[in-house]
């Protein structure tokens, strides 16, 4: 985890701290997954006070930061849960991707493990919440040939995963419009950072490059992608909390780059070859969202290049394995 000396580098973070955020009462779902962690931290740095869900032991005690133990996959026990607290915000970021490996997930799937979920979390704490704020991802859209596509775009064959988290956008939007309070829907581009699960293509290349396996391509690594560092994504959750501004964004990072190019970025950084197979039986497809909406109206502003962010995920892990 990053220290105190780190964030303040940050020149988000100072602006954040010059906001109403240390006094807020922030209600976290997800708080000790991969983002939600890097979240909690940052939240305690700016002195919120933060109640986090978890259905887990082994989270990280920080100041500010008080652990709820629950399964959002029980409605009865989250009721339970209930303590007469009124939130400030309410922020969902919990998910369950399938690991590598796993079987194939469905459309049942989906819904049993990211879509019901969350229904549970709005019908328990819906009421308890002054805003609410639900991380979904780009997953949501599927198939977009459009560079530099906005937030109206309608999805086009996405993922089961894909399609339950934009069935929570539908969720979202109606029951804060019905209790008439503020919301925003974050959709996450290619989120990355330090000891990420082995999920996405980023571990995925670095277990390669470590560990001196084939890696095998089935397109011609053209395709380009906006991937999002952790402490960038933890940032718009920040702004969106802080400006209130509503509706669906986008949210990525700085640049643009390839897959062959963010290939080979690894290998430099890593300073490792690739044992790499570039069977080129497919078509690749870009997905290159706008970040306008957020840059314009969340005053949203990705300070972590691809390089810049590699650079930090190797500097982290080796201080975590000393």
């Amino acid at each position: 985890m990053q220290n105190d000396m780190k964030l303040s580098n940050y020149s988000w973070i100072k602006d954040i701290a010059k906001t109403d955020i240390g006094g807020k009462k922030i209600l976290v779902a997800g708080g000790t997954g991969f983002i939600g962690k890097r979240l909690l931290q940052i939240l305690s740095y700016l002195n919120a006070e933060v109640y986090a869900i978890t259905r887990r032991n082994d989270y990280i005690k920080m100041k500010n930061i008080v652990y709820l133990k629950g399964d959002l996959r029980n409605l009865d026990g989250l009721k339970e849960m209930r303590n007469g607290n009124r939130y400030d915000a309410a922020v969902y970021m919990a998910a369950n991707i399938p690991l590598r490996g796993e079987k194939k997930e469905t459309l049942f799937d989906a819904k049993r493990a990211t879509l019901d979920p969350y229904l549970n979390f709005l019908e328990a704490f819906g009421e308890d919440v002054k805003q609410l704020i639900y991380i979904s991802s780009i997953d949501a859209i599927g198939h977009c040939a459009q560079e530099g596509y906005g937030e109206e775009i309608f999805p086009d064959t996405p993922t089961p995963y894909g399609l339950a988290k934009y069935a929570g956008e539908f969720y979202t939007k109606s029951l804060a419009e019905g209790l008439d309070i503020p919301y925003a829907i974050l959709r996450f581009s290619q989120v990355y950072g330090p000891n990420e699960p082995v999920v996405r293509i980023i571990p995925i290349l670095k277990e390669c490059l470590l560990e001196n396996r084939q890696f095998s391509l089935i397109t011609s690594g053209n395709e380009k992608r906006r991937y999002l560092y952790i402490d960038d994504a933890a940032q718009a959750v920040c702004r969106a909390i802080v400006n209130k501004e509503m509706g669906v964004f986008n949210i990525a990072g700085p640049d643009t780059v390839t897959v062959m190019g963010l290939i080979r970025l690894m290998e430099r950084i890593w300073n490792r070859k690739l044992d790499l197979e570039v069977k080129n039986i497919k078509e690749g497809e870009d997905n290159i969202p706008s970040i306008d909406k957020a840059e314009t109206l969340l005053g949203y502003c990705p300070e972590i290049s691809a390089e810049k962010g590699l650079v930090k995920v190797k500097e982290e892990e080796n201080e975590s394995f000393g």
